[in-house]
């Protein structure tokens, strides 16, 4: 949905239109003129009715596509709302209608949900009017910036406040900070040096601090319990499917001598496939985290065997910047399943703690999963927004 109309007591929002008319539009043409060809033409009636259908078909689908319409209406005079579907301009098949009276916020939350056709279920982002006397869900795209522009746009012109706990940790912006950067943000609160948390009592990160450039470093995560299963189980797959390439005579065997003879073997798909997957876990294991902040922006470099940059981002475009639990966690909590939260706690008793440092603005959201508690994240995430503001 993009915003159509805003005014001081108006708000419209429309979905369709767009490169979508344009499709419906040229589909629309085609099929209109096989029809017409198909009548002016030789063939008899039968034939020409036959070419209806699918012709026909074709017609009403773009048709469709070039003047279908979903509509949502905000009424500040009259404190309603509606959600309509139909065609353009305003013919409307469907309607809902709502109270906007009594809305103290707009809220956009992450649930699993099935997309089309698909089996398994993807994270869907809902925008839902809450406080009033029933909570009101408006959208849901599994387009997060898709919804978080909606959410804006409904906040900014209701004068609520935007509650956003898609990442599992709530964030709340002010309607008139929406589309501030941290350092306008921190500028309003007037913050102070002072106002950062103390940090954890035992730091795994490295800081230094030159007093313009924030350079912290995050130790490797180190060979634990998930690299030393994922090592068993390719080896294991490599091992099984060696014995059957063995068992049925496919195993490639090289009698000559010589360079050629001991490549040969190695140069085979199983092979690669296994040196890549064994790879690519030392990689996991083998990575520091590399966070630069000043005023400029923040750059977040992972190295390892390979080096890589994972966020990049200008201060004067970040809106946020903060901790969140671990994706698993995130995992656990939305499909609600007692053995994945099980299996989680299982998991923990071996393995080192994780959280998520997230950037984000109204084009961008990026994120990097970091081996620390998660104390430690929101300490170091008040130390980057401090730097990227200008506060310290």
């Amino acid at each position: 949905m993009r915003v159509t109309r805003e005014t001081r007591q108006e708000l419209v929002l429309t979905s369709g239109g767009g490169l979508l008319a344009v499709a419906g539009f040229l589909i629309a043409v085609v099929s209109a003129a096989f029809i017409i060809i198909q009548w002016v033409g030789p063939a008899g009636l039968s034939e020409k009715f036959a070419s209806l259908f699918p012709a026909g078909g074709f017609l009403l689908i773009g048709l469709g596509m070039l003047l279908g319409r979903i509509n949502a209406e905000f009424d500040r005079v009259h404190e309603m709302g509606e959600i309509w579907w139909g065609l353009w301009p305003s013919v409307k098949f469907k309607s809902k209608t709502f109270a906007l009276k009594g809305v103290e916020r707009v809220e956009i939350d992450r649930i699993l949900k099935y997309k089309d056709s698909s089996k398994s279920r993807r994270p869907c982002y809902p925008v839902i009017l809450a406080g009033g006397p029933e909570e009101i869900e408006f959208s849901k795209s599994f387009q997060y910036l898709e919804s978080r522009r909606i959410a804006e746009a409904i906040a900014g012109f209701w004068e609520v406040p935007l509650h956003d706990r898609s990442e599992g940790t709530l964030v709340v912006r002010e309607p008139d900070r929406l589309n501030e950067s941290l350092a306008a943000q921190a500028s309003h609160r007037r913050e102070k040096p002072d106002t950062l948390p103390e940090p954890p009592a035992e730091m795994l990160s490295s800081l230094e601090d030159d007093g313009r450039t924030l350079v912290i470093e995050i130790p490797l995560m180190g060979f634990i319990v998930f690299h030393k299963i994922a090592v068993l189980a390719i080896m294991g797959v490599f091992g099984i499917i060696t014995l059957f390439q063995y068992l049925t005579g496919t195993l490639i065997v090289v009698n000559p001598p010589g360079v050629n003879a001991l490549l040969l073997p190695l140069i085979d798909p199983v092979n690669i496939i296994s040196f890549l997957g064994i790879f690519f876990v030392f990689q996991h294991a083998s990575e520091r985290t590399i966070i630069t902040a000043d005023r400029q922006g923040l750059l977040i470099r992972k190295k390892g065997m390979i080096s890589r940059t994972v966020v990049k981002m200008k201060a004067e475009l970040m809106e946020e910047f903060f901790a969140a639990a671990w994706l698993t966690e995130r995992s656990a909590r939305d499909h609600g399943r007692e053995s994945l939260k099980n299996m989680l706690g299982l998991f923990k008793k071996f393995a080192k703690s994780h959280s998520c440092l997230i950037a984000r603005n109204d084009r961008k959201v990026a994120s990097v999963t970091i081996p620390v508690p998660q104390a430690e994240a929101e300490y170091i995430a008040a130390l980057v927004t401090a730097r990227l503001s200008g506060v310290k």
